[in-house]
């Protein structure tokens, strides 16, 4: 509707519309009429889907009540549409609003509707191999991850894995994200050969594709310094931490996340390995400077 925020005010004063925390409301049957007599097509609010749809629609340190009032936005625009368009445009707003109720509001049956109804929308419009529809089953896949119901996200992994590796081929960098994937779920069980095998299938990937001073293969590095660490092999675990640092130390600014977390990582492995005794920070700085350096033992 064509208002600004004056018009607004004047009908919440006239009791046609409320207004609270989350930000106005209108009575249904009001909603109905506005619907009917405007009769809003998909093209009328392209705008709004791309907006919503946009990465800095809701961002991680935003306070809570605006991502819970950002989400019921979201929400109310896809229920605007029944039945739900099968565009590809608005299956991108399926998928944001899907991963908004996953990871801010726990809800896992709303994100896997979304999610679901998205996935209908590419499997028709895209077809059966297409990479956005491997995007669908990873989303869906990583949903069931989370609940901790390892088979059905397996399943979904798979079927992920499947289209990148015919389409996009053995040597393209969705197709290491399909093996990393798998390997975090077969670490989170506990299955840490399957584990190790899918990581390594993903690194060599990431090497050869996108470098060695890549950050995506500085983070498969970290994976398997994780992987080697939670079995108690503080060496090996090291040498991938120290071999993920090294490339994030020029890549990303200090206070990024991830070079914050194998900072982590490779400092409470260093405490755990006798071989070393002057302080962490300073055996750091001297290891960064020696480029051959590789392994726990290596001189300094």
């Amino acid at each position: 509707m064509p208002c600004d925020i004056n018009d607004l005010n004047w009908l919440v004063e006239r009791g046609w519309f409320q207004q609270n925390e989350l930000g106005y409301t209108m009575h249904q049957l009001l909603q109905e009429s506005i619907r009917l007599q405007t009769q809003a097509t998909l093209e009328d609010c392209q705008g709004l889907i791309e907006s919503f749809s946009q990465v800095e629609f809701i961002f991680g340190d935003m306070p809570y009540a605006e991502k819970v009032k950002r989400i019921n936005y979201a929400d109310s625009l896809i229920e605007f549409f029944h039945p739900v368009p099968e565009n590809t445009g608005f299956s991108l707003l399926l998928h944001k609003d899907a991963y908004y109720h996953q990871s801010y509001l726990g809800d896992y049956p709303q994100a896997l509707s979304y999610y679901q109804k998205a996935l209908a929308i590419h499997e028709k419009v895209l077809g059966l191999e297409h990479p956005d529809t491997a995007m669908s089953y990873n989303n869906i896949g990583a949903l069931y991850h989370d609940q901790g119901d390892y088979d059905q996200a397996l399943s979904y992994y798979h079927k992920a894995l499947a289209i990148h590796e015919k389409v996009l081929g053995l040597e393209h960098p969705d197709t290491a994200r399909s093996y990393n994937n798998i390997g975090i779920l077969y670490h989170d069980q506990g299955d840490y050969p399957q584990a190790l095998s899918n990581y390594q299938k993903a690194l060599a990937i990431y090497e050869k594709v996108l470098g060695l001073e890549h950050p995506d293969t500085a983070s498969s590095y970290n994976n398997i310094g994780i992987l080697y660490h939670d079995q108690g092999d503080y060496d090996q675990a090291f040498d991938y931490f120290f071999k993920a640092y090294r490339i994030l130390k020029i890549k990303l600014n200090p206070y990024h996340p991830d070079l914050q977390r194998v900072h982590k990582n490779l400092k409470l492995t260093y405490e755990k390995t006798p071989v070393f005794t002057e302080p962490f920070e300073d055996w750091l700085e001297k290891a960064l400077k020696n480029e051959n350096f590789n392994f726990p033992g290596s001189s300094t």
